[in-house]
């Protein structure tokens, strides 16, 4: 939990103006909430772009397409001591982004980045991660307490 962070939010280009100032602010954190704890964390942030994406997930695969910056593909971990019919997850992980919940562990058959905010790599069959995002308000979740201004 310390301040050691440095990421961009590439952000579905379908979202109108007002949207689009509503998800800056809450993922920069200026809105309160898990992301408030992230902003407390990066040392730095490479930036907000909205761009053309397609993300889909089902209980088998997630996916998420960027034209041209990212290409990602991946699925729930199942094998060694993972039960039978049954997932990998970290409950209650000590991660802001989890918020009260899990997070599904999985491989990343593809993960590739090119370009994204400068930065290049392929992380493909390494480590993955499903995780639910609970957005409902500023004050569902804080991990301190807010700055005077907030």
């Amino acid at each position: 939990m310390e301040k050691n962070r440095e990421f961009g939010f590439l952000i579905d280009d379908r979202a109108n103006s007002a949207e689009r100032v509503a998800l800056k602010r809450i993922f920069t954190g200026y809105a309160g909430g898990a992301f408030a704890a992230w902003r407390d964390l990066t040392v730095r942030l490479d930036g907000v772009e909205f761009v053309p994406m397609t993300v889909t997930h089902d209980a088998e695969s997630w996916r998420v397409q960027v034209p041209g910056l990212v290409d990602g593909l991946g699925g729930p971990y199942r094998k060694y001591m993972v039960p039978s019919n049954d997932t990998c997850r970290i409950y209650n992980a000590p991660r802001p982004e989890v918020v009260p919940g899990f997070l599904t562990v999985g491989q990343a058959t593809r993960n590739l980045v090119t370009g994204a905010f400068g930065r290049n790599w392929d992380w493909s069959m390494r480590s993955s991660k499903h995780i639910a995002f609970d957005l409902r308000g500023p004050k569902t979740f804080s991990w301190r307490q807010p700055l005077k201004g907030q």
